[in-house]
């Protein structure tokens, strides 16, 4: 596989991120993997309202990962649709 990315969020009932696990197996580049410890900045936030802006002002450009950041885009719509 030339993409092989995995993530893990945990969400506690206020919708906060509390848990993250990331790990890509494959990837395009050999550097891609060493964004993996960056995520953790996404511990305490809020998913919610300007959720997309938050992460990309912590894990934008280098800091992150585009195909990363499109699954936490994915998973976090999913969550707002699900009731506490």
């Amino acid at each position: 596989a030339l993409h092989n990315m995995q993530m893990r969020v945990t969400i506690d009932a206020s919708r906060h991120i509390v848990a993250v696990v990331s790990a890509m197996p494959a990837t395009p580049y050999s550097g891609c993997a060493g964004v993996n410890p960056n995520f953790q900045r996404l511990l305490g936030l809020s998913v919610g309202r300007g959720f997309r802006k938050a992460v990309r002002e912590r894990l934008g450009g280098v800091e992150g990962c585009t195909h990363m950041l499109a699954l936490l885009d994915t998973m976090a719509a999913a969550s707002i649709s699900c009731p506490p």
